[in-house]
């Protein structure tokens, strides 16, 4: 069961821009943020949590079997990061646990990442700096630290989602490369707009001059790169991984790197991480090695924390998030209709009423305007409750023939124009009859006083409207 967002106990296990803390904030959530430089452990991550109806985590925090079961209270889990590797989601999905994430966050800012790591594996920056560093640079020789230019040459993505199409895009625009991609499924943005092409993943190992990795970690992706795919790839190839360090076997790397089945290496994410300082790879000349800052800008930082709390808020206003891991389990927010016998009588007049019950409370419901095209309409709070009260499919009060005439006026009509026939707010045709004669001596007044044309637009604008209901086919 839901609790009101105000009420909300939320546990951010790692210190994330205020941005995010702020929205919730300002939203009356009690929150426990913690800001030291020293993570959980997981007995402490799981004793924590159980202050909390919410957990604001991180990728690093592991979301178990255990660990739910010593937090049954839990209404929802917002992860600050796109991954959910660390999340057990079938345990989530029995407890009916909703997960949030962030996608889109950071497709720039770790898509420049990879491009960063293509270039500089290419052309040897790291090494090169060390070698300077160490005084190792002596004299112009022709042969010596040579790279390879990406012009032309052709560039797999496996796992072309968000950030592999930034990446995509980035090759194409900047040295017009051939992009060739392994997914579920066609990406028809990336085919229309990159002329990319969707290839097996074999094709894609034996093609591409580059294979930069973007794919979720799964029991399908983990280790996918071992030594048989390395086997299969260009000696000329640089492979390039920004999603999670277990999608390639790391001693199968090294292995290909050092027996030159491959040019290079540039690599965001290892397994584990941090890389420990013994690891070959950092001291090898072909490889570039990043900790794992994908989504190390002020930007990408500022929009992961405003989306996972975003998650938050939408989840327990709406019921809904914006990126939600397993929304099959998110609670279904009741759609409202119109009575039965209002429904046809709506659509003959241009209205099209299904609202949820969050769009009703701030007033919005739908004017269809043609087939295809519709528009929304804004309440005011005293429409609102008109709408609840009579309109819909779950109200009380009966609706005969009359209250539908006064019910298409109180559509037509502004509320300020409504409230001039039925002030109460009750759908009387026969008091309302009663006013619209009121309303056109007043008129007839005005008009013989040459008085106050403001106030003899409005009446007669009131009376048109009127009119046009009186001669709606259904009603004649």
């Amino acid at each position: 069961m839901k609790k009101e967002l105000s009420k909300l106990k939320i546990l951010v296990t790692r210190d994330i821009p205020e941005l995010g803390l702020n929205l919730l904030r300002q939203k009356g959530c009690e929150l426990n943020v913690q800001t030291s430089d020293n993570p959980f452990s997981e007995e402490e991550f799981k004793i924590a949590s159980q202050w909390a109806d919410v957990v604001l985590s991180s990728s690093k925090e592991k979301i178990t079997e255990n660990y739910l079961n010593a937090n049954p209270q839990l209404l929802m889990l917002s992860q600050y990061s796109a991954g959910y590797d660390n999340v057990d989601v079938e345990a989530c999905n029995k407890r009916k646990l909703p997960i949030g994430h962030t996608p889109q966050a950071m497709n720039r800012a770790t898509s420049d990442i990879a491009f960063g790591l293509m270039v500089a594996t290419a052309r040897n920056f790291f090494f090169m700096h060390k070698k300077l560093e160490r005084g190792e640079i002596s004299g112009f020789k022709p042969r010596a630290n040579l790279g390879q230019e990406m012009y032309g040459k052709t560039l797999g993505i496996f796992g072309l989602g968000a950030i592999g199409f930034e990446m995509a895009r980035k090759c194409k625009m900047a040295y017009d490369m051939n992009i060739i991609y392994c997914n579920r499924s066609q990406n028809e943005k990336a085919n229309a707009e990159l002329d990319a092409t969707l290839v097996s993943f074999d094709d894609l190992l034996a093609s591409s001059d580059v294979i930069s990795v973007h794919s979720n970690l799964s029991e399908q992706t983990h280790q996918i790169f071992n030594a048989e795919a390395f086997s299969k790839m260009k000696s000329s190839c640089i492979f390039i991984n920004t999603s999670r360090g277990k999608v390639h076997d790391e001693k199968a790397l090294i292995e290909a790197l050092q027996n030159g089945e491959i040019w290079g290496a540039g690599l965001d994410v290892s397994d584990p991480e941090p890389m420990k300082t013994d690891n070959p790879l950092l001291n090898m000349s072909n490889v570039c090695v990043l900790p794992h800052i994908g989504s190390a800008t002020v930007e990408a930082r500022d929009e992961m924390a405003r989306l996972s709390a975003e998650n938050i808020i939408q989840y327990f206003e709406k019921g809904k998030m914006i990126h939600c891991v397993n929304p099959e389990v998110q609670i279904k927010e009741k759609v409202y209709q119109p009575k039965k016998e209002l429904q046809d009588l709506l659509i003959s007049n241009g209205f099209f009423v299904v609202s949820s019950e969050n769009e009703i409370e701030k007033g919005k419901i739908w004017l269809k305007l043609s087939k295809h095209q519709q528009k929304t309409i804004f309440l005011d709070s005293y429409q609102i409750n008109v709408f609840k009260s009579h309109v819909m499919e779950d109200s009380k009060s009966e609706v005969g023939e009359s209250e539908l005439r006064c019910l298409l006026l109180f559509f037509k009509l502004k509320s300020h124009d409504f409230k001039e026939i039925c002030p109460s707010g009750r759908f009387n045709f026969d008091k309302a009859k009663k006013r619209i004669l009121d309303i056109e001596n007043e008129l007839r007044e005005l008009k013989r006083m040459n008085h106050l044309k403001p106030r003899q637009n409005k009446l007669q604008r009131i009376l048109d409207n009127y009119s046009s209901i009186l001669k709606t086919r259904k009603l004649a």
